[in-house]
């Protein structure tokens, strides 16, 4: 997992020596994290799991839509919901599945719409700590930019009177071209080709987005990672204790949940999980406390 570090940008015209003495433009700053294996498809419980993996599947094999001729060979997703719901899981579940490195790109650290797209198209990456930057192609890699309602305002929905001349600017004019929505959008749906390429968004507020940013093109699905419903609470507690319900623990898991004032998310459910020893226990936590309030991951 590479994560995009704080730096210092090198004064203008100034650049990386390669062993052959070309100067390249500065590849941007990483630090590097071994990534968990521990979550996967296998212990993420949500309605849309089969359509999604077939998504993957369609891609990685190139069949189906991504075989026609013409038709982008890149995939873009956006997923949503509540704190605590799983998209974080769900991003390591989709690099866990493809074999892929995540990038994250934090829009909060890019200045303008040169570096964005230095981060998404140099595809060398310097590693703090290593000599050589590392150089992937964009079938090895999951971009991800997180939260990015909350990372940097260019993202968030405009009177589009307003702003329309803004809309006009190149967005690739110069390195002191401060970053806009233009240049996110050309970054994720212009002129340069990206075969294979994986970016997934997240966000708490998918209403406070720009449309022009997750339309048709530039996002393939929107997910909807909301709280738990009982069969997904029976599915995650089913996995997690290698038992099966019995018809008494699903009646009393549906009368809980019918009962309940609150609401219950899947890092909920997990933590209830470690800290009993079985369904009837988990169970008796939630008739204890009717039920369990959102968690934030």
């Amino acid at each position: 997992m590479y994560v995009q570090a704080i730096q210092d940008q090198k004064p203008s015209g100034e650049g990386d020596v390669d062993a052959g003495g070309e100067k390249h433009t500065p590849a941007v700053v990483y630090k590097r994290y071994a990534l968990s294996e521990e979550k996967s498809f296998k212990n993420l419980f949500f309605d849309e799991k089969p359509q999604l993996l077939q998504l993957l599947d369609s891609f990685m094999t190139r069949s189906g839509k991504f075989a026609i001729k013409g038709f982008p060979y890149k995939l873009g997703l956006l997923l949503h919901g509540p704190p605590g719901t799983g998209k974080t899981s769900l991003i390591k579940a989709v690099a866990q599945y493809t074999k892929r490195h995540i990038v994250t790109i934090s829009l909060g650290k890019v200045k303008t719409n040169q570096e964005l797209m230095n981060a998404l198209f140099d595809l060398r990456f310097a590693v703090e700590g290593v000599d050589l930057p590392v150089n992937m192609t964009f079938e090895d890699i999951v971009f991800v930019m997180e939260d990015i309602d909350c990372a940097a305002s260019v993202v968030m929905a405009r009177d589009s009177k307003a702003d329309a001349p803004k809309r006009q600017r190149k967005w690739y004019s110069t390195s002191s071209d401060k970053l806009n929505l233009s240049g996110l959008l050309n970054v994720l749906d212009g002129v340069i080709d990206c075969p294979g390429r994986i970016v997934i968004m997240t966000t708490n507020h998918p209403e406070k987005l720009d449309q022009a940013l997750i339309r048709p093109g530039r996002v393939n699905k929107k997910l909807m990672l909301g709280y738990m419903n009982g069969g997904q609470i029976q599915n995650m507690l089913e996995y997690y204790f290698a038992m099966t319900f019995n018809a008494a623990q699903c009646t009393r898991l549906h009368a809980l949940l019918e009962e309940a004032e609150t609401i219950i998310t899947p890092a909920a459910v997990e933590a209830l999980c470690s800290e009993h020893d079985d369904i009837d226990a988990v169970l008796d936590a939630f008739a204890r406390i009717g039920c369990v309030s959102p968690m934030a991951t």
